[in-house]
């Protein structure tokens, strides 16, 4: 139901989102705030704690940065590592590995390895903050406040007044 008000038209059916946390992507961090307050992580657990569901997800998709950074640190370390390795044994001059003399020997096992850390390292980290904010959405989508009221100007016993319709 379309009311006007004033010159103004609002819908009565519209949610007033009071509880509305949002998501602010900082850097690699997401933020969370509600109104003007940013929350700390405890404080965010509390909030969602009214819809479990939503809980459940944003301590999964914890759980999944966690185990992705730490993958992607040790990832990096073993690329990192056999790249440098490489570019510092070809500042020398030859290096004989069996007999063979090479020029910059690359230690593809590490190289292959890091890689393969840093693949799913990143897919889970990204995959953890998705949770994160499917949370938050549905929370938010939970904790809507339903109007308790219509206030609208309208016909009355007496004339024209306010009317407010429950």
């Amino acid at each position: 139901m379309t009311c006007s008000a004033i010159g103004q038209e609002f819908d009565s059916e519209e949610a007033i989102e009071t509880d509305s946390i949002t998501v602010q992507a900082k850097g690699l961090k997401l933020s969370y705030h509600l109104g003007m307050a940013t929350l700390e992580t405890e404080e965010l657990k509390d909030l969602l704690r009214k819809d479990p569901t939503s809980l459940r997800w944003f301590r999964e998709g914890q759980t999944l940065v966690v185990v992705g950074t730490v993958t992607n640190v040790a990832g990096g370390f073993l690329f990192g590592f056999s790249v440098g390795d490489a570019i510092v044994k070809s500042a020398k001059s030859e290096v004989n590995i069996g007999g063979d003399k090479v020029k910059s020997p690359m230690n593809w096992m590490l190289f292959g390895i890091g890689v393969g850390m840093l693949v799913p390292g990143t897919i889970m980290t990204v995959l953890g903050k998705k949770n994160k904010t499917q949370a938050i959405d549905r929370y938010n989508s939970s904790v809507k406040a339903e109007p308790i009221g219509l206030l609208y100007m309208g016909p009355t016993r007496d004339g024209l007044g306010f009317c407010f319709q429950f």
